[in-house]
């Protein structure tokens, strides 16, 4: 980038690249700061309308990169969730990235649902997206700590997003069919 004779367009892409690594070694480095703390201070409450805006912010660049689309199901924007944004945020972006990796140029739905059990209100935040879906082993061995089918992989993401949950009160699922995509939710205690 600091060769003065690289032409606009060469020195664009490379910058382009390079920023491309930066955030993947930010998101790499977040994920591990996350799994190592054990207690995550649950110090904001915000509306789920508020949750929708940052996940769409963070979730720009991975859908623009790989051409993929989501379409948004939030019915109830006015439901509170106390919650840590930025933890929330990042853990759900890792589910994001999975999608979009596993199928680029796919169609997600990301979905925030209210669900009424014994135990009061939650909040269902999905991320269903269209791909080629997972066995059941293989669901079951990407859970398991440092498991990985990524080149570039920590096998972190879904540890993340598990114990983002519990951190939360709420806990992770995730369910596939092959061949027919993946559903990966958190649910989560609402105000």
């Amino acid at each position: 980038l600091c060769n003065e004779s690289l032409d606009g367009e060469k020195r664009q892409a490379f910058a382009h690249k390079l920023l491309g690594r930066l955030q993947h070694m930010e998101r790499q480095v977040r994920d591990m700061l996350l799994f190592v703390r054990n207690e995550l201070p649950l110090n904001e409450v915000i509306t789920l309308a508020d949750l929708q805006t940052g996940l769409q912010e963070a979730m720009e660049v991975p859908l623009g990169a790989t051409k993929s689309f989501c379409i948004w199901i939030n019915p109830e924007p006015r439901l509170q969730i106390r919650c840590n944004r930025e933890a929330l945020i990042s853990a759900v972006l890792n589910l994001v990235n999975n999608a979009v990796q596993a199928k680029p140029g796919g169609n997600l739905a990301m979905r925030l649902e209210p669900v009424t059990s014994v135990n009061g209100l939650w909040l269902r935040l999905s991320v269903v997206d269209d791909g080629p879906g997972m066995s059941k082993e293989l669901i079951t061995q990407a859970k398991e700590l440092f498991f990985t089918t990524k080149p570039q992989g920590t096998g972190l993401g879904l540890a993340v997003v598990q114990s983002v949950a519990r951190a939360h009160g709420g806990r992770f699922h995730l369910q596939s069919t092959e061949g027919k995509g993946t559903q990966a939710s958190l649910i989560l205690p609402l105000v």
